[in-house]
């Protein structure tokens, strides 16, 4: 990273993406090496913590902040851990997330699962005027009546985003600044 950035040291603003987190959050869930290792919320940021104490982007930020720069470190999204599975029925025109679905031929069949009747409303591409949004709340997840039991097993205890709940909406945000000594 250091040898890098020496190319863009005299522009206003860099940006650099480091998605350890999507990567394991997603490879976890096709793993049962990482499923054990990391069984919950707090194994898997204990990890990455020490991933990270270990890594050269700590160097690469020190280095920075040692040169007067300031680093923010933000994320495109949250995450949670799934644990409740939302039975849904569907026909075929629907989309695949398990935190969100739209079509116009959706049945929830759950009271955790929020409704958008009009989804232009809040911005959302709707493929269809008849399409409605579906989004799981809290941790849950949705999953289709054909094969309810294998998914339900399948994407229990996964990390995903994409819904509505805290977790996946608020953006944490740090800044790092050089100290003056």
């Amino acid at each position: 990273y250091i040898q890098t950035f020496s190319r863009f040291e005299k522009n206003r603003l860099n940006v650099l993406i480091v998605n350890i987190m999507d990567v394991f959050t997603h490879f976890r869930s096709e793993s049962e090496i990482l499923k054990d290792m990391l069984p919950d919320e707090n194994s898997l940021l204990a990890f990455i913590s020490t991933w990270f104490r270990t890594s050269e982007l700590l160097g690469f930020f020190s280095h920075l902040t040692s040169n007067k720069n300031t680093v923010i470190i933000s994320s495109d999204h949250g995450s949670i851990i799934s644990k409740d599975a939302l039975l849904m029925n569907t026909g075929k025109d629907v989309s695949i997330n398990l935190k969100y679905k739209f079509g116009s031929s959706i049945q929830p069949q759950n009271n955790s699962i929020a409704v958008l009747n009009a989804p232009y409303e809040f911005g959302l591409p709707v493929p269809k005027k008849s399409d409605k949004w579906y989004l799981a709340t809290g941790n849950g997840y949705l999953v289709y009546s054909t094969k309810f039991n294998q998914y339900k097993k399948e994407y229990y205890n996964t990390f995903q985003h994409g819904g509505i709940s805290m977790e996946e909406m608020i953006l944490p945000i740090g800044i790092l600044e050089a100290k003056n000594v």
